[in-house]
């Protein structure tokens, strides 16, 4: 008798993860893939690899390790090769020669998670948050790889960090995420939002960030009013007409409302009555003649490009454009109204009253024909305004003087 044996048993391969996942990940030992299967007992492999498609790599005897029952194992380093299908081909023979149908099986290499995305709105959508947008629920959005999950998402202003956990941000099946977070709380400045993600097989995705502006106070305005004088007094002497307003607000703002006031009368000063320069400084002229005499009082608002509203601002000035009544009064030495010649001609007393602060222009005696002229020096002059002086009017007709 004799046997006779024309066909190989069937063979069998397989490629594993260390995870058992089914896929290779980075979180997998790429460089000890398992492979392994069997031939017919007593027979042998003839080819074993490995291929991306692209890259091949042949496993040769003494890479992997065949037992009499046929069963056979390899560990091969993976990390070379592309992300996609991994196709490992297994020929063998039996002891008799007979090839065995060649066999095939394949595994995803996937270590490399999608990129990630993340933006941070404003409700205005005007790319800065500003007093006038909902702070309580700005919107955070992206995406992350179909299938992975959120391993970290912050938002920070540098120098405090609020940290969303699951369940304060929504993840749904296509990887698109939204949350709204209250920045209420953050300094102005630069807020940055963080997110980190891995896909389903735990590959790490690449860290990605977006910042926005936050802007919600507007720098301080300034205004001032000053004479044509700048004695700090709006008096007759200056130009009333054109009384000068200035100041500034914040650079690319605006003025939303510009008054001066007595007290009773208040004239508002529109858009085309003031000028405002890209800087932020401003300037106005403005006629004061029709208030009346006191403080004078100029208010500013205004407001920055971002809608924020500037903390409203006052100058003052006084206005004095009347003396107050001056008074002037001559005396005779005995005091009953007429100047004898048993007075003290030498020393006739003139008094009376001025301003406080003010000052005497001029002072004379006269009889109708002669005229003494009093300078300073001849008289005395205090702070109250009250005056006195001593002439002589011996020299004087009698009559009125």
């Amino acid at each position: 008798t004799i046997a006779k044996d024309t066909v190989a048993d069937a063979s069998s391969v397989d490629i594993a993860d260390s995870g058992n996942d089914g896929v290779i990940s980075s979180t997998d030992d790429l460089g000890n893939t398992q492979l392994s299967g069997s031939i017919e007992a007593g027979g042998r492999i003839t080819g074993l690899t490995i291929s991306d498609g692209d890259t091949t790599i042949t496993l040769n005897e003494g890479d992997y390790t065949l037992l009499a029952d046929g069963t056979w194992t390899a560990n091969v380093d993976v990390s070379s090769l592309t992300d996609g299908t991994l196709t490992v081909t297994l020929d063998a023979e039996d002891a008799n020669g007979n090839n065995t149908a060649q066999v095939t099986d394949t595994i995803a290499k996937d270590t490399v998670a999608e990129a990630s995305s993340v933006s941070i709105a404003d409700s205005g959508n005007d790319g800065v948050i500003s007093s006038t947008d909902d702070l309580g629920n700005t919107q955070l959005s992206g995406s992350i790889e179909t299938g992975g999950r959120i391993t970290g998402l912050t938002i920070s202003d540098g120098s405090t960090t609020i940290t969303l956990h699951e369940g304060d941000y929504t993840l749904l099946a296509d990887g698109t995420w939204t949350a709204n977070v209250d920045v209420s709380s953050f300094n102005d400045g630069t807020l940055t939002v963080t997110i980190d993600a891995e896909d389903a097989h735990g590959n790490t995705a690449a860290q990605v960030t977006d910042t926005i502006a936050k802007d919600t106070v507007a720098d301080a305005s300034s205004v001032d009013i000053a004479d044509s004088g700048n004695d700090g007094v709006i008096s007759s002497t200056d130009d009333l007409g054109n009384t000068q307003l200035s100041g500034t607000i914040e650079a690319g703002g605006r003025i939303t409302g510009l008054t001066i006031s007595d007290g009773d009368t208040t004239i508002t000063l529109h858009e085309g009555d003031y000028t405002l320069l890209p800087d932020g400084t401003w300037t106005a002229n403005v006629d004061v003649s029709s208030f009346n005499d006191g403080t004078l009082t100029v208010t500013l608002d205004a407001e920055d490009a971002n809608g924020n509203t500037a903390a409203q601002v006052t100058d003052t000035i006084a206005k004095d454009t009347v003396a107050d009544a001056s008074s002037v009064d001559i005396a005779d030495s005995g005091a009953d109204g007429v100047i004898s010649s048993t007075d003290d001609l030498g020393n006739t007393q003139l008094s009376g009253s001025i301003e406080a602060g003010g000052r005497i222009t001029g002072l004379t005696i006269s009889d109708g024909s002669t005229t003494i002229t009093l300078h300073e020096g001849d008289y005395t002059l205090l702070h109250d305004g009250t005056w006195t002086a001593n002439v002589d009017v011996s020299s004087f007709n009698d009559g009125t003087l």
